[in-house]
């Protein structure tokens, strides 16, 4: 984005209107990191977090609350409590087998998202019609609360930034951070700061620019954002607040359930990936008389379901390597076309009737059609 590389982007435009080519502009900076420096901390790629303390009842508390690990930026989300749960010393009964996996705090393939224990009666579990809700008690750092008799549990969640940086541009250009994937005012950032300002200069220019583009998906992963609760009642059909505790790594009602929300938050997310990311971005693309061509399927791991958000391009597309010894070596690592060739293009989201809902639905009738 210095004037040079503008002036170098000008001649592109006429060289190619001379030549008869057509352009795309790839928004990001480099492979992988779509963020610039301009890209603010509230629109940065975000996570939950969650902290929690232990106190006895009855009794009156007026207690700082500790605040989550955070980076960057910090914004309480809520504060629940609940009867403390005793697992002795065994924790695999209170907690969820490849929880970090399917939370979307550790990347991972199918096999470790689909490993599920059976219920068990050892299994030491949160009531969720017991979870006290705290939020209007707890102001500047203090929680106020009349504490019933019996040991709680109290849980500070919040969401703070992933910490995901641009890493792949010029001196002057990179660090920047990597924008919100699951809320429309991160690309919206992204496309003022470096798309929008590009594509006026190339009208003024020529009329080449046919395409815009982002390359895969490669900047970890995100699993919240700016009024993600608000977003997973109007998409999965009921509140996510009692189930709050499993994204702390509890068991909320039996194991069962638990996963069975777990499932329906890593679809809310994978939703909003396509919906507020490149759904956004093809209507931005659209409004310029442009048509957008993009990597969205990964291919690597992400936090998302390719045929959904290969579905959003105008032209789906992905990925392949020349062989070599040295990198993605072996048939199956180098060529991710399978899903590019299999998406369709589609506009609107298909919602089951109740009566036609998946097994694995919770409570809600929000589930989306595979």
């Amino acid at each position: 984005m210095s004037q040079e590389w503008k002036d170098n982007f000008a001649h592109a435009v006429k060289e190619s209107d001379r030549l008869g080519l057509e352009l795309s502009l790839n928004i990001q900076s480099g492979w992988g990191d779509p963020g610039n420096p301009n890209i603010q901390p509230e629109n940065g790629m975000k996570k939950i977090v969650s902290s929690e303390i232990h106190v006895i009842g009855p009794k009156k508390l007026q207690q700082e609350l500790p605040r989550p690990n955070s980076q960057i930026y910090y914004q309480d989300i809520a504060v629940q409590a609940f009867k403390s749960i005793n697992a002795e010393t065994d924790t695999s009964r209170c907690t969820l087998v490849n929880w970090s996996n399917k939370t979307f705090n550790k990347q991972s393939g199918l096999s470790e998202i689909r490993k599920i224990l059976p219920n068990s009666d050892y299994d030491v579990v949160i009531d969720p019609q017991a979870i006290v809700e705290l939020s209007g008690k707890f102001s500047e750092e203090i929680l106020t609360w009349n504490v019933p008799e019996g040991e709680w549990t109290i849980v500070r969640y919040g969401m703070t930034a992933t910490g995901k940086r641009n890493m792949y541009a010029a001196p002057g250009y990179m660090g920047g951070l990597c924008y919100d994937q699951l809320h429309a005012d991160g690309i919206k950032a992204q496309w003022n700061d470096v798309a929008q300002p590009l594509i006026d200069l190339a009208r003024q220019s020529g009329n080449s620019l046919k395409y815009v583009h982002t390359d895969s998906w490669e900047m970890g992963l995100t699993n919240w954002t700016h009024d993600f609760i608000k977003t997973f009642e109007r998409l999965r059909g009921y509140d996510m607040s009692p189930y709050l505790p499993v994204l702390a790594n509890k068991i909320v009602g039996s194991r069962e359930l638990s996963n069975r929300f777990l499932e329906d938050f890593r679809l809310t997310v994978s939703d909003l990936v396509a919906d507020e990311n490149y759904r956004v971005l093809k209507d931005l693309a659209h409004a310029n008389g442009l048509l957008l061509h993009s990597e969205s399927g990964g291919p690597h791991r992400a936090p998302l379901e390719a045929l959904q958000t290969l579905g959003r391009n105008d032209i789906p597309m992905s990925e392949f390597w020349a062989r070599a010894n040295t990198h993605q070596v072996s048939e199956a690592q180098r060529i991710h076309v399978k899903q590019g060739s299999s998406a369709p293009t589609f506009t609107e989201r298909v919602i089951l009737p109740p009566k036609a809902q998946l097994r694995l639905a919770p409570i809600g009738n929000g589930r989306r059609e595979n």
